[in-house]
């Protein structure tokens, strides 16, 4: 009688046991999913913002460097003598100070300076030194992005007409108001790649946010080079989106949900034995 008695303590004991680590289980399995989802999507939304505020601070920094340099009075006067005298000499001159100026700009592939009257192009690059017979198409284009309040913009390179770059545009003035020349400061598109776009294209953040990473670049990039036309807010997506982890988390995470319910039934197991043998 005792025996039995024994024995359907144990057998109470253990399944009493199961059920509570089996409980465990399913609490502890949900609640951790919940976590890592919380906290990757945290760290893939940190990352972003803190990229992304990284490159607004680097082109904040862009638009008060071309407002330093545009203001220079040697800049200006370089250029009203070139005005008086039509001497290519002077273009040197210009280039020289747009050298000076980008000399401790790393992140800078360039600066150019746009003369409207003159269509004529001057860049701090070695060569060419400037480029004459710019279109007036292309100054228009120009002047229109810099009356634009949103800025940077990307635009075409107007001495390598092969080149696509971010452009910060700054108006020179004379006396009475009036422009005398265009100042581009320029990041090339490649650098503005790899500095900044490149890891928010990382390819397990981009699925950890179902590919919004590819969209929100996408659009940005049709806003800065104004076709607004091309910017799309896709559909929600009716089908099952899942979380991906990498697989050093994935193989943690799934060891402590297995292992500590695997450790209670195990204990209660060898409880069970020896008392059994008693």
């Amino acid at each position: 009688m005792k025996q039995s008695i024994r024995k359907k303590v144990l057998l109470a004991i253990l399944l009493v046991t199961i059920l509570t680590s089996c409980c465990i289980t399913v609490v502890f399995y949900f609640r951790s999913a919940s976590m890592i989802e919380k906290n990757y999507t945290e760290t893939v939304y940190s990352r972003v913002r803190q990229t992304m505020e990284s490159f607004d601070n680097s082109m904040k920094e862009l638009y008060y460097k071309n407002i330093e340099i545009a203001g220079k009075e040697e800049l200006q006067r370089e250029i009203k003598q070139y005005r008086e005298s039509n001497n290519a000499d002077e273009l040197e001159n210009l280039a020289e100070i747009l050298r000076a100026c980008k000399k401790n700009e790393d992140r800078l592939s360039s600066i150019d300076l746009i003369l409207p009257e003159e269509q004529i192009a001057v860049t701090s690059e070695d060569f060419p030194v400037y480029k004459r017979e710019i279109p007036k198409e292309e100054i228009q284009t120009i002047k229109e992005m810099e009356e634009k309040t949103a800025r940077p913009v990307m635009v075409k390179n107007s001495v390598h007409e092969n080149r696509t770059q971010v452009t910060e545009i700054q108006p020179i003035y004379d006396e009475e108001q009036n422009i005398l020349a265009y100042l581009l400061l320029n990041v090339e598109e490649r650098t503005l790649y790899y500095q900044y776009i490149d890891p928010i294209y990382d390819e397990n953040m981009n699925q950890a946010v179902s590919g919004g990473n590819y969209e929100l670049i996408s659009n940005v990039m049709s806003w800065m080079i104004d076709k607004e036309e091309s910017i799309s807010i896709p559909a929600k997506s009716l089908s099952t989106t899942y979380l991906t982890v990498t697989a050093a988390d994935a193989g943690f995470w799934g060891a402590v949900v297995i292992l500590i319910p695997a450790a209670l039934v195990i204990g209660g197991g060898v409880v069970w034995f020896r008392r059994r043998r008693k």
